[in-house]
């Protein structure tokens, strides 16, 4: 199996508005168009926002109504009460969950981009997830059944890689990557995309250990404060969270320092 893996879907006024650069309106239309299946990650924990999709996911989700796809409800350890989390899935599918794929009715137009924004905005849930998985990410919980669900819609086929590559980013790459996908998990909005992770130290050491060091560049001293978070906190929740996700994919301990600077040095 092949995983094709978005860090984070930017819309193309996001892009211009934000001066970013176009492979981040790309990569995830990209993954979607080439993945035979569409997972859809979706934090349990942000209590402002996991009562609903995101609307760039829904129009994706639009567009390609005819392939098979699933929800993963993460950190559901952060939500105490089940009836709440039941609630959050109620929504997420509309009730529907376990449904077919909506592959259109015969000779339907495809709807124009404005259309799709629409009703993307006016929607919260996506009814045809085949399936809902719950899951912590932090404790493995729930993970088992997606494996096992993904191997059953597996098909064989031509090898894409060679057997033995797990991945074909560079490990200098996954470590930034990891960083970045950490500060969209943590910072509202567009902050994480106007701030730039640099990785400046990568060794193993004498006990084998992975030891990294990550600057991260701010625009501005408001925006360091607000990525350090009260006494720091904040910017130790994201480097401990990235070392537990560099951990499973190096399969060693990993050390992470992140350092967090401003650009512009006036007051």
């Amino acid at each position: 199996m092949v995983f094709l893996d978005t860090p984070g879907l930017v819309s193309a006024e996001e892009t211009k508005r934000f001066n970013l650069e176009q492979q981040f309106t790309r990569d995830g239309e990209k993954a979607m168009a080439e993945a035979d299946v569409i997972g859809v990650v979706h934090d349990a924990s942000n209590r402002w926002t996991r009562d609903r999709l995101d609307v760039k996911v829904l129009r994706l989700l639009h567009i390609h109504s005819d392939k098979d796809s699933f929800l993963i409800v993460n950190k559901i350890d952060t939500v105490k009460s089940k009836r709440k989390l039941l609630d959050v899935v109620h929504r997420l599918t509309t009730s529907k969950a376990g449904g077919q794929r909506n592959s259109g009715a015969p000779g339907k137009r495809k709807l124009t981009e404005n259309e799709l924004l629409v009703v993307a905005q006016e929607e919260r849930g996506w009814p045809s997830f085949r399936e809902v998985f719950l899951v912590s990410a932090l404790d493995g919980s729930g993970m088992d059944s997606i494996k096992a669900y993904l191997l059953e819609r597996a098909r064989p086929g031509a090898w894409v890689f060679p057997a033995d590559r797990v991945t074909d980013q560079r490990p200098e790459q996954m470590v930034e990557t990891t960083v970045r996908a950490r500060l969209l998990d943590h910072l509202p909005q567009e902050l994480p995309y106007v701030m730039r992770t640099t990785l400046t130290y990568l060794q193993v050491n004498e006990h084998g250990h992975l030891v990294a060091v990550v600057v991260v560049e701010c625009p501005s001293p408001r925006l360091e404060k607000i990525v350090l978070g009260k006494k720091g906190e904040r910017v130790r929740t994201i480097a401990r969270e990235a070392e537990l996700d560099l951990f499973s994919a190096f399969k060693q301990p990993v050390f992470l320092k992140l350092v967090v600077q401003s650009t512009d040095k006036k007051l």
